[in-house]
């Protein structure tokens, strides 16, 4: 008989874990592929908040980066890593729709996330910053007729020299505004290795996507999101973000909206001590 392929994997479950200072540990130094927050926010905040989305003005990732074209409203400092002085002058701006969301919707995002995070963790949780000028956190996405292909992300990888690139673990945070069919997101057990997998997996164009060779042969974990939860999963894993649902003949447009961000861990010895910080 011949010898089955074996798997392995650095996960102890393939189940959602609840939000607590241990789990979120082990989210970082992935051992475990997630933690889902329950009820983090009412389904009548989630409708105010989509009230506010649905009369805004979207944007969209540059598309030489990022393609399909990504609707987003935020900064990310991703689209500036090369001119970090103007991401910075588009951080305030970028707020805008989060103060919407305080006056019309009664919700504080990203205090409430910080809040929640502080309170099962034993350093601060703050936003990043360079010297006194913040991050912003809480970019809002859509996905309508698109998908967000193989990617990953790690703050090492895009500046060392930067306090985003001195952490030592990251995840993301994912909150869906309204509940679609489809969209869920695949989280794969392959950390990105940078420039090794750079020169050998990433595409020329969408400059962000990896080929899904990257993680062949890989554990996978369906992540599907609900509406009002607060999910969690490392950012350096690969992932990606399916279509939505189509059939023939349907007449409703579906669109996928998210507000995200990434939280890093600053170890002891980062120049400001540890700590968790947020950024987008």
């Amino acid at each position: 008989m011949a010898n089955k392929l074996q798997l392995s994997t650095t996960w102890t479950t393939l189940e959602d874990q609840p939000l607590t200072k241990d789990n979120l540990d082990q989210l970082f130094f992935n051992e475990i592929p997630s933690i889902r927050q329950k009820n983090f926010l009412t389904t009548e905040e989630c409708a105010r908040m989509v009230k506010v989305v649905e009369s805004a003005t979207f944007g969209h990732y540059d598309p030489v980066l990022i393609f399909p074209l990504l609707g987003s409203i935020g900064v990310t400092q991703y689209d500036y890593a090369q001119d970090m002085d103007k991401y910075f002058e588009k951080v305030e701006p970028a707020k805008d729709l989060q103060k919407r969301f305080i006056a019309e919707a009664g919700v504080d995002i990203i205090d409430r996330v910080i809040s929640l995070l502080q309170k099962i963790s034993d350093v601060p949780v703050r936003l990043a910053k360079e010297g006194d000028k913040e991050y912003f956190a809480g970019i809002l996405r859509v996905v309508e007729n698109n998908y967000i292909a193989p990617h990953a992300d790690f703050g090492p990888y895009d500046d060392l020299e930067r306090e985003i690139g001195k952490v030592v673990g990251q995840v993301t945070w994912n909150i869906l505004l309204k509940d679609v069919p489809g969209g869920e997101t695949l989280v794969h057990d392959r950390q990105w290795q940078g420039k090794s997998d750079d020169d050998k997996w990433r595409k020329t164009a969408p400059k962000y996507a990896y080929s899904p060779f990257v993680y062949e042969g890989r554990i996978i974990k369906v992540l599907p999101q609900a509406e009002g939860e607060l999910t969690f999963f490392n950012s350096r894993n690969f992932h990606e973000v399916r279509n939505l649902d189509e059939w023939h003949g349907k007449t409703e447009e579906h669109k996928r909206y998210t507000i995200s961000c990434f939280v890093g861990k600053l170890p002891e010895n980062a120049p400001g001590g540890p700590a968790l910080i947020l950024w987008s």
